[in-house]
């Protein structure tokens, strides 16, 4: 079956409009789990509600993308080709940021040390003070 020029169109433009739907939202939880720490961001801790088969998925799409990307435009190709391994990155990527928060949801409620100050979700000790963190929010 062949599409009409102006469905493929309609599809391209769906697929990149989708994909801020989906990775705004992605991206506000993933600095929420990293306490909005761009500078040390973890990937390790945002997809910690994963099971591993998901995040070597998620290693092979972007592996995949750029090869993909790379040999497309080595090839001369355009259009769907060249770009289906960025919206399965970004489509992929938000899938697995939003699975792990709902899957492990401690990840998202802050830790804290019995004096209060916030304690990260890959820390046991206060790096404030050196108090042993809550434990009592995580899920087991």
């Amino acid at each position: 079956m062949h599409l009409p020029k102006n469905a493929l169109e309609i599809f391209k433009t769906a697929m990149f409009i989708g994909i801020f739907a989906v990775w705004l939202p992605a991206v506000m939880i993933a600095q929420h789990i990293n306490n909005g720490n761009r500078l040390q961001f973890s990937w390790k801790k945002v997809l910690a509600g994963c099971p591993a088969w998901m995040r070597h998925s998620a290693c092979a799409i972007f592996i995949y993308a750029f090869a993909n990307f790379f040999l497309s435009v080595a090839g001369g190709m355009t259009g769907l080709r060249m770009f289906s391994g960025h919206w399965m990155i970004f489509y992929g990527t938000a899938f697995c940021i939003f699975f792990s928060s709902w899957n492990l949801p401690s990840i998202l409620t802050p830790r804290h040390c019995p004096a209060g100050h916030e304690v990260g979700h890959g820390n046991n000790f206060c790096p404030v003070c050196g108090l042993p963190a809550d434990h009592s929010s995580q899920d087991a």
